[in-house]
């Protein structure tokens, strides 16, 4: 496109406005948000407290006598019991655990939670690839998941053992 009256530029002029080097690639371009990564268990869909879950912990909390239960701990357990509830089978490989046990969609008892929750997490149960450094050890984890199973089976049974949170397509 012509444009008349512009000036042309010397070499000298366009180094004085875009000197060389100045960009430098930068090594991360993709910054996410630890805790939302952190959430994400097995298949990549967390579980996000709602008002009834906060309810409950504020009011657990308030007589744990000293255990009290974090936000996020909640959040973790309450994802691996939605996680494992809606498989058909748990098979050997999930969270690399070398159990199978024959899944209903209804809750199971405590004692078929507790095999997962007795021994460390393994990467595999997060969408991240890694365990985050915030998971509790397997014997606070087991006491967290057993405070917090009575709570989520109720609330799976008011819903007639449908999921909690609905899955994304």
């Amino acid at each position: 496109i012509p444009t008349p009256g512009t000036l042309q530029l010397s070499d000298e002029h366009y180094t004085q406005l875009y000197p060389p080097l100045q960009w430098r690639d930068s090594e991360v371009y993709i910054n996410t948000e630890k805790e939302l990564d952190f959430g994400n268990v097995l298949s990549g869909d967390g579980y996000l407290l709602d008002e009834t879950d906060a309810d409950w912990l504020q009011s657990n909390n308030q007589v744990a006598n000293g255990k009290t239960i974090s936000e996020d701990d909640m959040e973790l357990v309450m994802g691996i019991f939605e996680q494992l509830t809606g498989l058909q089978v748990i098979p050997a490989e999930v969270c690399g655990r070398s159990i199978l046990i024959a899944a209903r969609q209804e809750p199971r008892d405590w004692a078929s939670y507790m095999i997962l929750f007795s021994s460390k997490l393994a990467a595999t149960c997060f969408a991240s690839g890694m365990v985050p450094s915030w998971v509790p050890p397997p014997h606070s984890l087991v006491y967290i998941a057993q405070q917090v199973y009575p709570h989520w089976r109720h609330r799976r049974t008011l819903l007639d053992n449908s999921k909690l949170r609905p899955s994304h397509n």
